[in-house]
């Protein structure tokens, strides 16, 4: 059942203390985003259903497991609360007020879901080998140092990519040296030896600071952002090396620079 609407500049707070504070859950849902939504046969009743996409949310959504529909365009205006929708985070799907086949047909997806994550959960620590024989490693993506009980909880064999643009996104202000080797320290400590990947700052495109403002261009995808940024902001580029390198001295930490185009850059 649909149970509250809240604002979306809440989501990020909300999540974090729904999640990790642990709440008692029920077939009832709880307040995040702009809808949040409880599946009663569904085990984990947190729920998010919003209008746009979020940057914020996707390391929080994925590390908890939640089930999320997002750019679902203007549904959450036209849902009520007290309605009956299922949440398909598998497929991207929403279905309000579904009938009774629809219902017992995801009820049968949920369980067969919820069977096949309990096999894969036996093969977490199992080498990761191709049919011909090539082992490969299994790395985990990042987005906090938060994130990195999960990827150990699941088996992962490194940190392949650190996305050090959170740093900045979950700051009011440019993160400071200390701030930023407080995070790096704490997740390769987390790996104990394992390797951790850190790209440093990928701003731009659709990863917007408010505090650094950026000019506005055609394709800003591929224009000014990321290495770009770092090379002409060498203060701030410093800052994040300095952390990563102090951070360096406690695990195995490599550094990846983002958005790499010439020679020149590299």
């Amino acid at each position: 059942m649909v149970t509250s609407i809240v604002n979306e500049a809440t989501l990020d707070d909300r999540l974090r203390s729904l999640v990790f504070d642990q709440l008692p859950l029920s077939g009832i849902g709880y307040a995040v985003g702009e809808l949040t939504i409880s599946i009663q046969f569904v085990d984990i009743t947190i729920i998010v259903f919003c209008n746009s996409g979020i940057p914020f949310i996707g390391s929080h959504v994925v590390v908890a497991e939640i089930p999320a529909v997002v750019g679902s365009g203007n549904a959450t205006n036209e849902i009520s609360e007290g309605q009956m929708v299922i949440i398909d985070g598998l497929d991207g799907q929403a279905l309000v007020e579904p009938t009774d086949e629809e219902l017992e047909d995801y009820k049968a997806r949920a369980k067969a879901f919820a069977d096949q994550k309990a096999e894969w959960k036996l093969l977490k620590d199992a080498k990761s080998v191709t049919a011909d024989g090539k082992e490969v490693k299994l790395a985990a993506n990042i987005g906090t140092p938060k994130d990195v009980e999960g990827a150990n909880d699941n088996g992962a064999e490194a940190v392949g990519l650190f996305r050090s643009e959170f740093l900045y996104m979950d700051a009011s202000e440019l993160p400071s040296e200390e701030d930023q080797f407080k995070a790096y320290k704490a997740a390769v400590e987390g790996m104990n030896g394992k390797q951790v990947v850190v790209r440093t700052m990928d701003i731009g495109g659709d990863k917007e600071l408010p505090y650094l403002p950026l000019p506005e261009e055609q394709n800003p995808f591929l224009g000014y952002r990321a290495i770009r940024i770092s090379l002409d902001r060498q203060d701030i580029f410093r800052t994040q090396l300095r952390a990563l390198l102090r951070a360096s001295h406690y695990g195995s930490l490599a550094i990846m620079f983002p958005m790499i185009a010439t020679v020149q850059e590299f």
